[in-house]
């Protein structure tokens, strides 16, 4: 759908785009004016073209992340249950078991920080 703008000499012109906007600059404006307004459309255009890539990237970076830290989760899940079952099911409370077990843990954590 078009937009209808009133000049000042009171003719109408229905813009469709950007492009007739500019058109209508180097009608009425001038040339330089016209190659001035590219030059600003470029430039958002660029701008957000660079804000497009730094956000994609900056998920990808989160995401990743995120996988991360679900698999170090997942490790320390297993690990506490070794450690239930050792406590639990264990002849005899072995404390070098245990002291390894939390070892792991406690590298698991280091290695996500």
């Amino acid at each position: 759908m078009g937009m209808v703008m009133t000049l000042a000499d009171g003719k109408n012109h229905t813009l469709f785009d950007a492009k007739d906007f500019q058109w209508l600059i180097q009608k009425y404006i001038g040339f330089e004016a016209e190659r001035y307004f590219e030059t600003l459309v470029q430039e958002l255009q660029e701008a957000a073209d660079y804000t497009e890539q730094k956000v994609n990237s900056d998920l990808s970076s989160y995401e990743a992340s995120l996988e991360s830290n679900t698999t170090a989760f997942q490790d320390i899940k297993e690990i506490c249950l070794e450690m239930t079952n050792e406590l639990e099911f264990g002849k005899r409370l072995n404390r070098s078991t245990l002291n390894e077990l939390v070892r792991k843990i406690q590298k698991t954590i280091n290695n996500q920080i």
